[in-house]
């Protein structure tokens, strides 16, 4: 969670009252940011609003403004990599919460498919993920940090500094960044499943646990991954 000081904002319980900048109302950022606000005793609608302004950049360059498109007061957003680096170099911005303090591990952003497309195009799927996870190796191999930093700086063009904080939080940091080998991590899809059934992200009652199993038939089916795995290891040989 990032806050503009210059905003007069410098804590949770100064936002109460403000509007908060968010992606949609109810997306994956805005369950995160209903859990770090609910642990500090502040809830939705009584002691915030939602801002819906638009994604990462969009509001990443809000609260470097310190005000949206249509004039309103970028108080405070939610971000991930490359616009947290980036904002924690702002003397304007400060990053005060992490939703690692309160939910941890956490299934973030992935990538997602229908069944039937898998189905019918598993060897592209897996092509893809062999091509996902030897980069994901390569990328965690100490022996090539420089030259990863070096693509993060030119590709988000950032200061090496910052690709080196980027780098840092996304390859290093377990708790923030990548999972290994981008396999999805099972603890952290429970985790993911339980506070969006918190905050009412279902119209029914589910088994986090039961719901995050692998199985052919399940949300999450793994046979792609495990393919994918063994053709990045024989590669990287």
């Amino acid at each position: 969670m990032v806050v503009n000081t210059s905003l007069g904002i410098n804590t949770i319980h100064d936002l109460e009252g403000k509007a908060i900048l968010v992606d949609a109302p109810d997306s994956g950022f805005v369950i995160a940011l209903e859990k770090i606000m609910a642990e500090n005793g502040m809830y939705v609608n009584q002691d915030y609003t939602l801002n819906a302004v638009g994604g990462s950049k969009i509001r990443y360059q809000d609260m470097v403004a310190g005000q949206t498109a249509t004039g309103a007061p970028a108080y405070a957003t939610m971000l991930a990599a490359p616009y947290i680096e980036q904002a924690q170099a702002n003397p304007n911005l400060s990053d005060i919460a992490k939703l690692s303090w309160y939910t941890a591990p956490y299934q973030g952003t992935s990538i997602a498919l229908t069944r039937s497309y898998a189905q019918q195009n598993g060897t592209t799927v897996i092509k893809f993920l062999t091509a996902m996870i030897m980069g994901s190796m390569y990328a965690a191999n100490p022996n090539n940090q420089s030259v990863v930093i070096a693509d993060i700086a030119n590709s988000d063009a950032v200061s090496t500094q910052i690709a080196a904080n980027i780098y840092r939080d996304t390859e290093v940091n377990t708790a923030t960044g990548e999972n290994v080998n981008e396999q999805v991590n099972q603890q952290g899809f429970v985790n993911t499943i339980t506070l969006r059934q918190e905050f009412g992200g279902f119209n029914t009652t589910v088994n986090s646990t039961q719901l995050a199993q692998p199985g052919p038939n399940a949300i999450y089916n793994n046979q792609y991954w495990q393919a994918a795995y063994y053709n990045a290891q024989k590669q990287m040989q």
